[in-house]
Order: structure tokens, then sequence, then C-alpha cells
């Protein structure tokens, strides 16, 4: 009997923690530079001479309910982006709706590794990014940012699914239109077809007729 006890309890645990764990979209924003393409807002570009942005990459994984999850595979994925950026060891945790990262060692590339986590966090539903550095605590949201993201746009009216004042690029330029085909006109039967099958039918009830005759 306590067996079976056993057994249903565990059961009920694996079900109950199937059931906490579902497919999620989310977006990590990697800095590049994009010299040429059909940038609807070139100026915001044309402001940094390397003509940097943040360039959205999707991603679909299995997650629970911690926030601490979707924390830890964002800044994986990060890293596995740009490793040159990364060379820092860190901690991550999450202060309500604040994502901190502590680091006892120096940031190479501190301008670019700031603006990919604020963008990644922060268009992921977090309000800020805490970055603790020894004697430096500095905490960051979307305004901060000193390179402009990429939108992403609903493909039916072209429009920015995201906005904000100061760094917003309008995308709609950048996914090309996709080619249709026109529909081919519908391939009639040759008369001469028609009238061959035609002919045919009435040739076998012929024979069939004269058969039973």
């Amino acid at each position: 009997m306590k067996k079976i006890v056993l057994f249903l309890l565990l059961a009920f645990g694996a079900a109950k923690s199937s059931l906490a764990t579902e497919w999620a979209w989310y977006y990590i924003y990697v800095q590049k530079e994009y010299i040429q393409g059909p940038w609807t807002r070139a100026d915001l570009l044309g402001k940094r001479d390397d003509y940097a942005y943040l360039h959205p990459q999707p991603f679909e994984e299995l997650f629970g309910s911690e926030q601490q999850d979707l924390v830890n595979a964002i800044f994986r994925h990060l890293r596995e982006e740009t490793p040159e950026r990364y060379t820092f060891r860190s901690s991550l945790s999450v202060s309500v709706d604040t994502v901190v990262i502590r680091t006892e060692d120096s940031i190479p590339d501190f301008d670019a590794v700031k603006n990919e986590l604020v963008a990644s966090f922060v268009l992921n539903n977090f309000a800020a990014v805490k970055i603790i550095q020894p004697g430096k605590v500095s905490l960051y949201r979307l305004g901060d940012l000193t390179v402009p993201y990429m939108d992403l746009v609903l493909p039916a009216t072209g429009q920015a699914h995201q906005s904000s004042d100061n760094v917003q690029i309008d995308t709609a330029a950048l996914n090309p239109a996709i080619e249709t085909t026109p529909e081919k006109p519908e391939k009639k039967l040759p008369v001469w077809l028609i009238l061959s099958v035609g002919l045919n039918l009435v040739l076998i009830m012929f024979l069939l007729l004269r058969k039973r005759n």
C-alpha cells in the first residue's frame, strides 16, 4: 500500500512539474555593424562612425515560471553569439523586475556589452539592468542605449512592434517584400482529347449492345 501511495505522489509531482513549463519565444539583441542597406532612418546610424546597431536573434525554449531561467538563457546565448565580449566571470540574479549582474573582472568592450544586456533583458519585459563592478554600481534602462535597436515589424502593416523615442529604427524597409508568383491559368483539356474519350465511350457501348444481341 505504501508503494502505491509513493508511486501516486511521484506521478502527481511529475505531472505538476510538466504543467509548470511551457515553450516561450524570446529575443536577444547582438550589437553589429551595418554599413549598407535600405535603412529608413539612416541618420541614427550615421551618428556613429561604426554604424552599429542591435540586431535581434530569436530563440524558443521550454521554461518554467522562474524568471531566473529566462535570464540565464539570454545571457548564455549572448556569450555564444559574441564570446569575445564576455570573457569576464559573472553571477546573475533577479531583484523584483531588475536583472543584476555582478562581476569582479573588467569588461573589455563595456559599451557594447551594456547595450546587448540592456536591450536583451528590457525588451523581454524586465525593467532595468544593474551592473555591479568593483567600486561601481550602475543601473541602465532602455533610454541608456548608445546605439539604435532594430524593431520587430509586423509583416501585414509594416509598423514597428516596439516603440522608443530615442533609439528606435523603423525597419519596414529592411524586410524585402515577398515576391508572389502569379497564379497560372487553369489548363483546359484539349478538344481532341474530349472528342477521343467521347468516341471511345460510344464504341464501348456499341460493342456491349451488340454482344447482348
